[in-house]
Formats: structure tokens, sequence, C-alpha cells
């Protein structure tokens, strides 16, 4: 199975920092070193404040600067503080404008902030500096909640381009080129899916849907019944099977 880059929420649950360069002689990261070690404990308030004296009074270089702002960023996501996070990715940006997991942990928090076209514009910025399959992913989850089915499509080949693994984009993409009543390549895309991840029902259900749509009866029986094996709760499954099989009696 493939996996994306770790989403901010997966970042604090692992307390994963960025590392300090080598403090210089005038500067003191010791407060850094506390605001770690709380995020590490999972104490976000504190890691905020000790992250925050660091900034104020540690004379940090340029480098440890950045490194404090980056890792401030993250705890306050954790603290449901996300003006405060923005801030601190834009400030890392500002100290290095050539960080592209800045930008794209900053498009995180702006999709949060429910400001779609913002963190379109940062993935589109960093992707232009590193090539990224979690953020084509992720830019084009965001085209697609917008309706631009075309660009939803290259980003999600994109993302599939760079890691052939991920199945969730393999899954959008085929309700994207099914929207687009591209049925047999859409068919095509689930069936990758369904490959890669054979335990997730959705893709089951998904694909169960473009044959229902193809008047593939059987095959839409046959994945609406697994899909509904492996857990589903998607009242649709269960009245679709219902459906099929009043109609066969139907036809008796």
């Amino acid at each position: 199975m493939g996996t994306l880059r770790p989403s901010l929420p997966a970042v604090l649950a692992a307390g994963a920092l960025w590392a300090w360069a080598t403090a210089a002689a005038a500067e003191n990261i010791a407060e850094c070193d506390r605001g770690a070690a709380a995020l590490q404990g999972g104490d976000y308030k504190a890691a905020d404040a000790h992250y925050s004296l660091c900034i104020e009074k540690g004379k940090l270089s340029p480098q440890n600067l950045l490194v404090a702002h980056f890792n401030r960023a993250i705890v306050r996501y954790g603290n449901g503080d996300f003006d405060g996070a923005l801030g601190d990715f834009s400030k890392a940006i500002e100290i290095q404008p050539a960080l592209p997991d800045a930008y794209f942990y900053r498009a995180q928090v702006r999709v949060k902030k429910g400001q779609s076209d913002r963190a379109i514009d940062d993935y589109t910025q960093g992707l232009k500096l590193r090539p990224d399959a979690a953020a084509y992913f992720a830019r084009g989850r965001l085209w697609h909640e917008k309706d631009q089915l075309g660009d939803a499509i290259q980003d999600y080949s994109e993302a599939i381009k760079l890691d052939a693994t991920l199945a969730e984009a393999y899954n959008n993409r085929g309700n994207a080129l099914r929207a687009r009543l591209e049925l047999q390549e859409a068919i095509a895309d689930y069936d990758a899916a369904v490959q890669l991840q054979p335990d997730n029902h959705l893709y089951y259900a998904n694909r169960a849907g473009v044959y229902d749509q193809l008047d593939e009866i059987e095959l839409a029986q046959r994945d609406f019944r697994k899909a509904l094996d492996l857990g589903s709760t998607n009242p649709m499954v269960s009245a679709k099977l219902m459906e099929y099989e009043l109609s066969k009696k139907r036809s008796k």
C-alpha cells in the first residue's frame, strides 16, 4: 500500500520535528529543546510557550529561527490555533522561500480554514520546488471539490506517476472519470485500487456503481456483496442488492 507524506496530525502523533543546526555561541536553544520535549510528551500548550520563549529570547540564527517557527507551527496546529500555525509557516517561508514542505503544510492549514483557493496556490508553489505525490494528490482533491475534473484527473495522474501504489489516487481518479462518464476508464482505475487494497469496501462499491450504470448487473451484484462483506454501511449498497433480488423474483 502506498503512503502519502504525513499530514500535520500524523506529524503531531509521531512527535516528528525538524532538527536544529549547530547552535552558535550567542544562541540559546534550551527553550526550543524544552518545546520539543513537551511536544513529544503531547503537551502542546507547554510546547508553544517554550518555542515562543526560544523565538523571542534565544538570539537564534536564521536557520534555527526557521526551525523554531516551523516546529511551533506544528504545535499550534495541534492546539487548533490555525491562525498561529499559518503565521509561523508563513514566517518560515519568509526566512527560506525555497522550502516546499512549508508550502505543503501551510496548504493543509489553509484547507482547515476553508481557504481552498489559497491552499491550491500553496501546493502549486511547493510543487514548483519539488514534485511530491502527496501534494499532487491533495491538490487534486481540492480541484475535485471545485468540480474542476480535468485538473483533478491531471493531478491524480501525476501522483500515480510518482507513486504507483497510491490506491486512493486511483479511486479518486476513477470517481472523476465516472463523473465525466468515462466509465471503462473509471473501472480500470477501480480495478487498480482494489488490487492495491483488496480489503477496502469503498473501492468495490464504487466499481459496482459503474457496473450498474453499464447494466452489468451480475458484476455489480458481486461487487456490492463484497463491499457489504467487508463492512460497508452505505445504505445504497444494501438497497441495490435488495433491488436486484426483487427484480430477479419479478422476472421469474
